[in-house]
């Protein structure tokens, strides 16, 4: 396949279970409940059975099946600053040979409008396609609905 850019595409396939992933379900859980967490996988490692690990980190702490005498120094930072900002990225460490994936799951922004008028309705639709939760606020019945209603009363 040929990238219009002209640059090469990396892709990392693994199996993803409880039993291949056992800090899976706490991910799942933290990320429903709205907890910003974050999992780095370990890409590349001179050690191949560190191929694969995987470390969840949280603001306050971390744990996984990466072994610690495996973690290049400054990984838990690097993923915490990821995890802060809400980005995704790749952390390498040339001295080491050793490339770490972090993905962080933060819950979306959120975005609150006052007035239920047309402005409103389109600052909404915008905030609903940029993956916000949108809160529309207007004491007037016509323009409220309940959860479980229908969104759209235009």
């Amino acid at each position: 396949m040929g990238l219009t850019c002209g640059g090469t595409l990396e892709v990392f396939v693994e199996p993803v279970n409880t039993r291949t992933f056992p800090e899976l379900a706490e991910v799942i859980g933290s990320a429903r409940s709205g907890i910003p967490v974050a999992v780095a996988t370990v890409l590349d490692h001179p050690r191949p059975e560190a191929v694969g690990a995987h470390v969840v980190v949280r603001a306050n702490g971390h744990y996984g099946s990466l072994h610690p005498s495996d973690a290049p120094p400054g990984l838990m930072d690097g993923a915490r600053e990821l995890l802060r900002r809400g980005d995704s990225g790749l952390l390498a460490y040339d001295t080491e040979e050793v490339r770490v994936f972090v993905r962080p799951l933060v819950p979306p922004a959120r975005m609150l409008l006052f007035g239920a008028g047309d402005f409103a309705a389109a600052l909404a639709a915008i905030g609903r396609t940029m993956d916000y939760r949108v809160t529309v606020c207007d004491a007037r019945p016509l323009f409220g609905y309940r959860r479980g209603e229908p969104e759209s009363r235009q």
